[in-house]
């Protein structure tokens, strides 16, 4: 998809953020500039999430993480929408149990020992 087609699905007033958040992530590259390329690529990657989460997560990065990369917003995005949950945020998510605690299809369960129904083996 061209640039334009993916600009279509915000308002001005998001598309402001959106602006600014690639000036901030064009002063994380040695020339200071970013291909077309990467900015069709990312912004097809945000259509995967609602238009509010994307502006969020940009207000987010462009607040508190300047020197980061697009990866990082992009762990925003996916983070954000699985608090809200949204089902996007398992397609956004390459590894979605990765980093959680109890993994497996054990997670959220205790075993103590006190109660033998409770065990999984």
């Amino acid at each position: 998809m061209e640039l334009a087609e993916l600009r279509q699905r915000y308002t001005p007033a998001q598309l402001r953020v959106v602006d600014q958040y690639f000036h901030v992530l064009a002063a994380t590259r040695k020339t200071g500039k970013i291909a077309p390329s990467v900015l069709a690529k990312e912004m097809e990657y945000w259509s995967r999430f609602p238009p509010e989460v994307v502006v969020e997560a940009l207000q987010i990065h462009i607040r508190k993480y300047p020197a980061k990369k697009e990866v990082y917003t992009r762990g925003i995005m996916r983070e954000l929408a699985r608090e809200r949950g949204e089902a996007s945020a398992k397609a956004g998510a390459g590894h979605p149990e990765r980093g959680g605690y109890g993994r497996g299809r054990y997670r959220g369960h205790y075993i103590d020992g006190s109660d033998e129904s409770n065990m999984p083996f």
